[in-house]
């Protein structure tokens, strides 16, 4: 094991929590990370029991800024370094079945998350995200889908992305993308205020810029923050659980 103090010197450069948890957890490893092939880079990931694909690219994204900056700063040649496995060999499936929820659950959690004020409804933006979660469309998805992905028919929507197409026939989840779309306010019921969405050309609207873009994490925030904590949710649901849940209902791999 090595000693803390080899990478205690970096401290003072990467200052986010997550990366001094990185470097606190390298600090534990037999060898430095200058040393490191690139299977155990992908085994120190792996080990890291992650429940979302999102969070595996974050980490590796972090691993990767320490080694370069610290190959740089000991004028050591780095090596080209991946992912070498699809994002599942990554994942701690175990964990994601704990957090499983059936299709009962997801009904109930699903009518508890629309506010409704002198007769009018709020927050569809949440229920639409739960929903595009169990039909099985990652946060990544979501967070960048705009209006012209979405192809409206009679009794369905198809909805364009990068690398497939959905085919999505719910007629509530139809009603709620127009719902969604239409709103202008969202309610927040803890400060009993309003907050006016952003002008934009995503379905799923912010408070708040980002590079003139949703923030990263805006889908996890709706689940972790407005759902799961609001509601009291008494399980340790997060977004990839709740596409294994949809997953798992169909009959489909996950």
């Amino acid at each position: 094991m090595l000693n803390n103090n080899q990478y205690d010197k970096y401290k003072d450069h990467f200052v986010k929590p997550d990366y001094l948890g990185i470097l606190e957890r390298l600090g534990k490893e037999d060898e430095f990370i200058t040393e490191w092939s690139n299977n155990k880079f992908n085994d120190f990931i792996k080990l890291l029991n992650l429940t979302a694909k999102m969070s595996v690219d974050k980490y590796f994204n972090i691993l990767t800024d320490i080694y370069l900056y610290i190959c740089k700063e000991e004028n050591i040649l780095f090596k080209n370094i991946y992912l070498s496995y699809p994002y599942e060999y990554y994942l701690d499936l175990e964990k994601i079945n704990s957090q499983l929820i059936s299709k009962n659950e997801y009904e109930l959690i699903k009518s508890k998350i629309i506010e409704t004020i002198d007769g009018k409804e709020y927050n569809t933006r949440d229920k639409l995200v739960f929903e595009l979660l169990w039909e099985g469309l990652l946060p990544g998805e979501i967070r960048n889908l705009k209006k012209n992905n979405i192809k409206m028919q009679k009794d369905k929507i198809i909805i364009h992305l990068e690398n497939k197409v959905v085919n999505i026939d719910n007629k509530e989840i139809i009603d709620d993308i127009d719902k969604t779309l239409s709103q202008k306010y969202y309610y927040n019921k803890k400060t009993q205020k309003f907050f006016e969405y952003l002008d934009s050309p995503y379905v799923i609207k912010s408070f708040t810029k980002f590079n003139n873009k949703n923030h990263p994490s805006i889908i996890i925030n709706i689940v972790n923050v407005n759902i799961v904590k609001r509601l009291n949710i008494n399980k340790e649901l997060g977004a990839y659980g709740i596409i294994a849940s949809g997953k798992e209902y169909r009959g489909e791999r996950y």
